[in-house]
């Protein structure tokens, strides 16, 4: 079904690994990708998820003011950053949503001082 992963690895040039479907950004961020009937989402893991409550508050105020969306992993344990984009999308759509999640996740990045390779498994 990877129809929107051939679309978005076929605009930016690369060729699609159906066994793991993950792009890397140097030694900073990883975005994992799940392709459903709705839709593509790209996952995007940030580092551990902020345990105080001022930092909470502040990812939730996040996900009002923007598109990416803010979540913790299955098992509360990382925090991720969250694009959907729709099944009728584009390639070039794909990829400028791909680098508005990288923006956005490098934002979060400095603003959460987080640092170091953000590559965990997702999910």
């Amino acid at each position: 079904m990877n129809t929107l992963m051939l679309s978005l690895y076929d605009t930016l040039g690369l060729t699609l690994d159906d066994e793991e479907p993950v792009l890397f950004f140097g030694d900073d961020f990883a975005v994992h990708f799940e392709e459903s009937a709705a839709g593509l989402e790209m996952v995007c893991p940030l580092g551990a998820l902020p345990t105080d409550a001022g930092t909470l508050q502040r990812l939730l105020q996040h996900n009002f003011a923007n598109r990416v969306t803010l979540a913790a992993d299955a098992d509360g344990e990382l925090l991720l950053a969250l694009l959907r984009l729709p099944d009728d999308s584009s390639g070039a759509e794909l990829q400028a949503g791909l680098e508005f999640l990288v923006g956005a996740a490098r934002g979060l990045q400095v603003d959460l001082g987080l640092g170091g390779r953000l590559d965990a498994q997702a999910g």
